[in-house]
C-alpha cells in the first residue's frame, strides 16, 4: 500500500463527499494542510473534482456567494476562531456553507469555539493526517531540519506527545493498531513517544503482529554519512539537486541546448523503478529502455494509412515528448553519476571510507588498531577535497572507533585544515549519543551492536544501514523483546506465514481512510445540526480493516528520530520486496549527508527565530502567493 496514494485518496474524498449541490467550492488551508497536499497532489487534480480556487486561512479573504468553503486545517484555536469569523451567528457570512475537516483530534474544549457558527457548518471531521508522504513507503513530520529540532540545544519539537500524535495518524491512515517497539537503552524522549503511542493505538481486535519501532538517531551514525551508490542516495549525494528538483541541459527540437528542471519523483516511472539500484546497472538499463522507446516510438504511418492511425499517432505525440525528456533527464544524471565513477581518486576514497565505515578492509582484515583507522583516514584528509567530505570521513573514523583521544583528534584537525567552526561537527556527535573523545576515562558502555554479515557485490558498497538488521529481525520474529520493549501483546510477535509476493497495491490505498473520533453528545449535536451531512466516515475504520485483511501481509513502520538518510530508505522497499511484510520509514526529516554534517554542526547553537515551514513549490503544485491575494497558485 502506497502512503502517498492513500493520503490523496483521503483528500479526494474529503473534497468530493462536501455536500454542495451545485455550488462552487473553495479550498481553505493553513500551511500544515499546505505541505501535506504539495508532497502529493498537483492543482489540476484540485481542479478536477470542482474546486476553484485555494485560498490562505490566515489571509483575508473576498466574501463569495453561491460557494462553499472547505477547510483543511490543524485544530488549533487560531484557526477556530477564523472559521468562526467566516460564520459569525449574527451578520453575514462569507460562504453560503462551511464544511471542516481537522487534520487531527481536535480537544472538546477548542471544538466548543465552533457553537457559534453550528448551524452554517454541514461537516465536521477529523482525517487523522498530521504526516507528510514522500514517497509511497516515506514520511515525515515536516521538520525543515530535524536533527536541530530534536537534538539541538534550543529543540523546537521535544514534546513526546505531538510526536506520538502525529505517529498515531500513520497508523490511523493504515488502518493499524500495532505493537509498539523501542530500545531498553533508548532516550527518555524516544521511551516517552513509545509510551504515549501504545494506548492510542490499543485495540481489543489486534488480529496481525504489526510493530512500529521507534528508534533514536544514535543507534546508528554511520548510515547518514557514508557514501551510497544507489541511483537515488548518489543522486542527491553527488548532484545539485534542490528539494528533489534538478536542472539539466538537453537539446531542443532545433538541435540548440537549452536548460530544464524536473521533479525527481515516483511520476517518473524510470525515476520510480530505477531509483534504488546500483548505478553500475543503471545506464545499461536506461540504455536498454531507450532503444525499446525509439524502436516503439519510431512506428510511424505507411503509406495509404487512413485518418484514424494519423489521430492515433498525434495522440500519442504529447506522451512521447514527455518521456523523451524523461529520457534525457536520466541520461544527464547517469553520465554526471558515471563520471564519479570513473576517477581513481574518487573510488580509492569511497573504499576507503567503507573500510572505516565497516571496520575491515575488503579482504576481510579488520582495522582494530588505532593506528589503523589512523592509517586509513589520513591518506583521506591530507588530499584536496572540500571540507565537508573531510568532516564526514572524520565523523566516521570517530563513530566507528567509539571514540579517539583529544590529542589525534587535534592532530585530523590539524591536517584537514578543519576550522574550530566546523570541528563541531564531530565534537557535537556526542549529543547524539556517539562517544567523541575518551581523556578522562571511558567510553560509557553500551550493548554491543553486532552488524550482520553480508555478501557485497561492489567493494564500494559493503556498508548496510543497522534498520536492515532490526527489520529483518522484528520479521523473523527474532528481535529480542529485553533489547526491544514490547509495550503490549509480547505474544504475538511470532505472526502467521504470509506470501512473500510483493504487491504494493495503490487501489487499496483507496479504501484506506480517514476516521473520526466521536466527541460524544456535542460532536453528535454537530454532525445532526446539517442535514445530510455525510456519515460515510463512520463506517471508515471497518473499511481500512477490509482492506488490510485483503492483503494479508503484517506492517512495520519504522520511525528514527530527528532524520533519515535516502539508503535507510531503500531499506523498506528491499524489505517489503523480499519478505511477507509491508515496511514503512520516517522520521522529522530526510538528509544528504552533506545536510546532516551541517546540522550536527549546528546542534550546540540557538535555533534561528522561526522555522520556514512552507515548502517550495513544485510544478503544477501549490503555494502561498506573496502579498495582499489569498490564492494559491499552481505554478
Amino acid at each position: 500500500m502506497s502512503l502517498a496514494h492513500n493520503v490523496r485518496a483521503t483528500v479526494k474524498r474529503m473534497v468530493m463527499e462536501a455536500q454542495t449541490g451545485d455550488a462552487w467550492k473553495v479550498l481553505v488551508i493553513d500551511e500544515a494542510a499546505l505541505r501535506i497536499i504539495s508532497s502529493c497532489m498537483y492543482m489540476s487534480a484540485l481542479i478536477s473534482l470542482d474546486v476553484t480556487v485555494v485560498e490562505n486561512i490566515n489571509k483575508k479573504r473576498k466574501a463569495m456567494k453561491g460557494v462553499h468553503a472547505i477547510y483543511m486545517c490543524a485544530p488549533t484555536p487560531e484557526n477556530i476562531h477564523l472559521i468562526t469569523e467566516d460564520f459569525p451567528k449574527h451578520g453575514k457570512c462569507r460562504y453560503d456553507k462551511g464544511h471542516v475537516y481537522f487534520l487531527s483530534a481536535c480537544p472538546d474544549t477548542h471544538l466548543k469555539g465552533l457553537v457559534p457558527s453550528l448551524k452554517h457548518l454541514a461537516t465536521v471531521q477529523e482525517l487523522n493526517l498530521e504526516f507528510i508522504p514522500r514517497e509511497s513507503r516515506v514520511f515525515t513530520l515536516g521538520a525543515d531540519d530535524g536533527l536541530v529540532s530534536v537534538y539541538g540545544e534550543q529543540a523546537t519539537r521535544n514534546n513526546h506527545m505531538d510526536v506520538a500524535t502525529q505517529l498515531f495518524t500513520v497508523c490511523k491512515q493504515l488502518g493499524e493498531t500495532p505493537i509498539v517497539r523501542v530500545s531498553s537503552e533508548a532516550s527518555a524522549f524516544a521511551k516517552a513517544i513509545a509510551e504515549s503511542l501504545q494506548p492510542m493505538v490499543n485495540s481489543p481486535k489486534r488480529k496481525s503482529a504489526s510493530q512500529i519501532l521507534i528508534l533514536d538517531r544514535g543507534i546508528d551514525l554511520t548510515s547518514p554519512l557514508v557514501h551510497e551508490l544507489t541511483y537515488q542516495a548518489a543522486v542527491m549525494d553527488l548532484l545539485e539537486v534542490d528539494k528533489d528538483e534538478y536542472e539539466y541541459e538537453f537539446t531542443d527540437g532545433s538541435g540548440r541546448p537549452a536548460r530544464r528542471k524536473a521533479m525527481l519523483n515516483e511520476a517518473d516511472d524510470i525515476w520510480d523503478t530505477l531509483r534504488h539500484k546500483h548505478v553500475a546497472h543503471v545506464s545499461s538499463e536506461i540504455s536498454k529502455r531507450l532503444k525499446e522507446f525509439k524502436a516503439q516510438a519510431g512506428t510511424g504511418l505507411e503509406a495509404g494509412s487512413d485518418t484514424n492511425a494519423l489521430k492515433s499517432l498525434l495522440k500519442r505525440m504529447p506522451q512521447q515528448r514527455e518521456k523523451t525528456q524523461q529520457f534525457s533527464l536520466h541520461l544527464d544524471m547517469a553520465s554526471r553519476i558515471n563520471q564519479f565513477c570513473k576517477d581513481s581518486v574518487f573510488l580509492r576514497h569511497i573504499r576507503t571510507e567503507q573500510n572505516i565505515a565497516c571496520k575491515e578492509r575488503v579482504e576481510g582484515e579488520e582495522l582494530q588498531k588505532v593506528e589503523s583507522f589512523y592509517f586509513e583516514l589520513s591518506g583521506l584528509i591530507a588530499d584536496d577535497v572540500n571540507v565537508l567530505d573531510k568532516l564526514r570521513w572524520i565523523m566516521l573514523a570517530t563513530i566507528a572507533k567509539d571514540g579517539t583521544s583529544a590529542a589525534e583528534l587535534a592532530e585530523l584537525f590539524e591536517l584537514g585544515n578543519i576550522s574550530e567552526q566546523e570541528q563541531l561537527a564531530v565534537r557535537n556527535l556526542s549529543q547524539l549519543g556517539a562517544t567523541v573523545t575518551l581523556d578522562g576515562g571511558r567510553a560509557k558502555k553500551k550493548s554491543k551492536k553486532q552488524r550482520r554479515k553480508r555478501d557485497f557485490e561492489f567493494a564500494e558498497s559493503r556498508w548496510v544501514p543497522f534498520i536492515k538488521d532490526l527489520g529483518e529481525d522484528i520479521i523473523n520474529s527474532k528481535l529480542s523483546t529485553e533489547e526491544y520493549l514490547a509495550l503490549a501483546s509480547p505474544e504475538m510477535l511470532k505472526p502467521k506465514h504470509t506470501s512473500a509476493a510483493y504487491d504494493d497495491d495503490d487501489d487499496a490505498g483507496e479504501a484506506q481512510v480517514q476516521s473520526k473520533r466521536q466527541h460524544g453528545k456535542f460532536f453528535a449535536k454537530l454532525r445532526g445540526s446539517a442535514p445530510g451531512a455525510s456519515s460515510a466516515a463512520a463506517t471508515r475504520p471497518a473499511a481500512a480493516e477490509a482492506a488490510h485483511a485483503s492483503t494479508d501481509r503484517p506492517r512495520l513502520i519504522i520511525f528514527v528520530l530527528g532524520a533519515i538518510g535516502y539508503n535507510e530508505m531503500r531499506v523498506a522497499y528491499e524489505l517489503s520486496e523480499t519478505s511477507g511484510w509491508d515496511v514503512y520509514i520516517g522520521s522529522h526529516s530526510i538528509m544528504r549527508p552533506q545536510q546532516f554534517i551541517q546540522s550536527v554542526q549546528k546542534l550546540c547553537q540557538p535555533s534561528a527565530a522561526g522555522e520556514a515551514s512552507a515548502q517550495q513549490a513544485q510544478p503544477g503544485q501549490l503555494s502561498f502567493v506573496a502579498g495582499k491575494s489569498t490564492n494559491l497558485l499552481a505554478v
